[in-house]
């Protein structure tokens, strides 16, 4: 995955972001949301958000 890839356009967060998010203890895409703010304005992008945290919680 291209970690400079825009997820959320309403709140600016690429994959890194919800890749950091995780690393730093978010298990679940609810503590993404909140570290990080995705998915939480519009959530037009939350399946694909939600997508992208299932593939780095895969080692992706």
């Amino acid at each position: 995955m291209n970690d400079k890839k825009l997820v959320c356009n309403c709140m600016n967060i690429t994959i890194a972001d919800i890749r950091s998010a995780v690393k730093s203890g978010a298990d679940t895409f609810d503590k993404v949301q909140s570290k990080t703010g995705a998915s939480t304005s519009c959530k037009r992008c939350i399946e694909y958000a939600e997508n992208v945290f299932k593939a780095i919680m895969d080692g992706e």
